[in-house]
């Protein structure tokens, strides 16, 4: 339900509330979002839509996700 609901925050471009709903699904199976290519996507087109540092939650998630090294 969370990747749902994050890959539809990510189409209305609404990645602080996408990246919760990718966290929590992480909390509760964290290989689905290592593995799952949905999950993956989202992170990866978030990171490209991100201006932040890469000390964000948001790069956290994407390389323990395994989207980055």
């Amino acid at each position: 339900m969370h990747l749902d609901l994050a890959w539809a925050q990510v189409q209305r471009k609404r990645d602080a509330d996408a990246l919760l709903h990718l966290m929590e699904a992480e909390r509760v199976a964290p290989e689905m979002v290592r593995y799952n290519v949905m999950a993956r996507e989202l992170v990866r087109e978030m990171l490209a839509r991100q201006k932040k540092s890469k000390t964000s939650a948001l790069h956290r998630l994407a390389v323990r996700a395994g989207v980055l090294d």
